[in-house]
């Protein structure tokens, strides 16, 4: 079987969880992950699938305000598989999600260098009023109207716990 991305099938739910397990030094994301599922905050999740099973895994929600706004979640691959191309693949596919739903846009909580390469940026995040480090908030403008715009960025409940 060729490597690819599909969609996340509830099947995968154990090695999902094991795969960001072992990704991130804590437990929390797989807790933030299934959370997001059960609420029915989930905007899309895909696994890139090979012959071993789910090698990467990427989840997006939905922020509760501004409406058609996005989140990237979690981004999660094997360790011993990272620096192949499956992050950024997945990274893609989601921002190609978002587009195809009609998203104005997508921000994420990461390291600016990762997610820069992709379009996301902190000047465009650099006026929305968020709970979390806005050092780490970046903004993928997919309508360009959205970039450098003033609100306040409401996430789902399941974020209270970060």
């Amino acid at each position: 079987m060729f490597p690819m991305i599909r969609t996340y099938q509830p099947a995968d739910r154990y090695q999902v969880a094991t795969l960001i397990g072992n990704c991130y030094a804590r437990s929390y994301e797989a807790c933030l992950v299934e959370a997001l599922r059960e609420n029915g905050d989930v905007a899309a999740e895909y696994v890139w699938d090979s012959d071993d099973g789910p090698d990467g895994h990427i989840c997006m929600a939905r922020h509760l305000y501004p409406d058609r706004w996005f989140i990237l979640a979690t981004v999660a691959v094997r360790p011993e598989k990272q620096g192949a191309g499956i992050g950024s693949d997945l990274v893609r596919a989601a921002v190609e999600a978002a587009r195809q739903q009609d998203a104005s846009a997508v921000t994420v909580l990461g390291h600016a260098r990762y997610y820069q390469r992709f379009g996301f940026t902190r000047t465009a995040a650099e006026r929305l009023e968020t709970p979390f480090s806005l050092e780490n908030t970046l903004m993928y403008p997919i309508r360009i109207e959205t970039a450098g715009i003033e609100a306040e960025l409401v996430y789902p409940p399941a974020y209270s716990r970060l």
